[in-house]
């Protein structure tokens, strides 16, 4: 498992390109019960945002950096396998399905049937309204209570998948669209979730 970090004090990161507030992602952070132990997979770098706000209780978040496999299409998608991993009640996917050929989608949904707990949360972010996207995913830094920053690693843009939550849902099978939002940044927020009898 790849579990390499960002700097997040400005040092030798990309320059931030957009704050904006994620409506979904809040509510998922907002269910959490200090009380009670969580357990939430990131498929991005670490987020200094989220470690904080998931520290206060027995919680714990696995990091598994997944952008540059994702960025490289002569790495595979390396994900934990079989006994590795406990049952996720989230799955932070943040911009990556964006770039994500057939079989790594479809990769990232086993890994969910296998890993997530009943009524796991997949949450993703998909580019909507513009054609193009960054040549690269995003980091982002969670920003308490409802907001995320995007630092782009690329300048150079290409041309964005957009799929429709019915495309998204045929490209992650045994995944169900549970909630979307559309957010002020031109990107569509989604909750997918287990469909029931997988």
């Amino acid at each position: 498992m790849n579990q390499a970090a960002v700097a997040l004090d400005g040092t030798g990161t990309p320059e931030a390109s957009g704050r904006f507030r994620v409506p979904l992602l809040h509510e998922l952070v907002e269910s959490l019960d200090a009380a009670r132990r969580h357990v939430w997979a990131d498929l991005g770098r670490v987020n200094a945002g989220l470690v904080e706000r998931l520290q206060p209780g027995r919680s714990r978040i696995d990091v598994l950096a997944l952008q540059d496999d994702v960025a490289s299409a002569d790495r595979p998608l390396r994900l934990p396998r079989d006994g590795s991993a406990p049952d996720y009640e989230v799955l932070l996917c943040w911009d990556l399905p964006n770039y994500m050929d057939a079989d790594a989608l479809a990769s990232l949904a086993d890994f969910a049937r296998r890993h997530c707990a009943p009524g796991c949360a997949v949450h993703a972010l998909v580019h909507y309204s513009e054609a193009t996207m960054p040549e690269q995913p995003a980091d982002f830094l969670f920003l308490p209570p409802d907001g995320l920053e995007a630092r782009e690693r690329s300048s150079t843009r290409v041309q964005a998948p957009r799929p429709s939550p019915k495309a998204l849902e045929k490209s992650l099978p045994g995944l169900v669209v549970d909630e979307t939002r559309l957010l002020n940044n031109g990107m569509q927020e989604f909750v997918l979730r287990p469909a029931v009898g997988t």
